[in-house]
């Protein structure tokens, strides 16, 4: 990998190869080992699966690497810090990316990335937009109500014979079963022919 004279002069003080400092800002900023890994070294990429994994975190096992890390972790940090003070309030996208960059840095079965990935949608409204994707669809919704006597079929059909004077024919709530069951086998009769 030939990397520039610049990134050379400014990693010179680590004493270690240049992919050993790829890697360890790789894996700082979200990359899992194997992946970094894989980016890093892609002559390897023709290992199986399994070796490339064991490889890779017997490469990150080792203490010279750990301490690197650790270093180049704390470098990106004081990066984010440096944006945050040049700017009096951060947007809705630079929190996010924030949000980001801190879940990823976590273990990937960590409780704690998946509270910072799901601070990461609420923020960005992944949730809004489905909803929003939902309304605009041609969907009926059919609501039950409460209490039988809240049943807007018993009102009109009650509203119905009042206008018409039939005032003796208006229905109880607990007699609605009986006319809901003779308008079904009614509806059925009517579908057929």
């Amino acid at each position: 990998m030939d990397l520039s004279t610049q990134f050379k002069k400014a990693n010179k003080k680590y004493g270690m190869p240049d992919t050993h400092i790829v890697m360890a800002d790789l894996i700082s900023l979200g990359y899992s080992n194997l992946d970094a890994y894989r980016v890093v070294f892609q002559e390897m990429a023709v290992l199986p699966d399994s070796q490339l994994k064991k490889e890779a975190d017997d490469f990150v096992s080792d203490a010279a690497f750990k301490k690197l890390l650790k270093d180049r972790g704390h470098k990106h940090a004081a990066e984010d810090l440096d944006v945050l003070s040049k700017e009096e309030l951060m947007d809705k996208e630079q929190t996010a990316k924030l949000i980001m960059r801190a879940a990823m840095k976590q273990p990937a079965d960590s409780k704690e990335r998946v509270d910072g990935l799901i601070r990461y949608a609420d923020l960005m409204g992944f949730k809004r937009e489905e909803v929003a994707v939902e309304d605009n669809l041609d969907t009926i919704h059919f609501f039950f109500p409460v209490k039988c006597s809240m049943c807007p079929l018993l009102k009109k059909y009650n509203d119905y014979q009042k206008r018409h004077n039939k005032e003796g024919e208006v229905l109880m709530a607990i007699d609605m079963e009986h006319i809901i069951r003779s308008a079904a086998s009614t509806m059925e009769k009517l579908n057929k022919k």
